[in-house]
């Protein structure tokens, strides 16, 4: 019974260690944050296996917030549990 509760403890610490979120900064054009903030946020099913084309880039999360200079970008990546979805957020500084 114990290597059943062993084993079954360590699939489950397995499957949750990729649900972790990341924040990577990915542009920064003079080091200022905007005044403005625009954000897109997509998400993926089944590896991107399902789902239309969809735009999560700097340049829809700036018209989103009617930026058009941008002073900063930042990506996100959200994974889902097993892999099975994964959410990516752009978001954008600027004026």
């Amino acid at each position: 019974m114990k290597k059943v509760l062993v084993v079954f403890a360590a699939a489950v610490a397995i499957v949750f260690m990729g649900c972790a979120s990341v924040n990577l900064p990915v542009a920064a054009a003079g080091g200022a944050v905007g005044a403005k903030t625009g954000r897109v946020e997509v998400t993926s099913f089944y590896l991107g296996l399902f789902g239309g084309p969809v735009d999560a880039g700097a340049a829809a999360a700036a018209k989103a917030g009617g930026i058009t200079q941008i002073a900063t970008v930042d990506t996100e990546v959200i994974p889902g549990i097993l892999g099975l979805f994964r959410t990516f957020v752009t978001t954008v500084t600027g004026n």
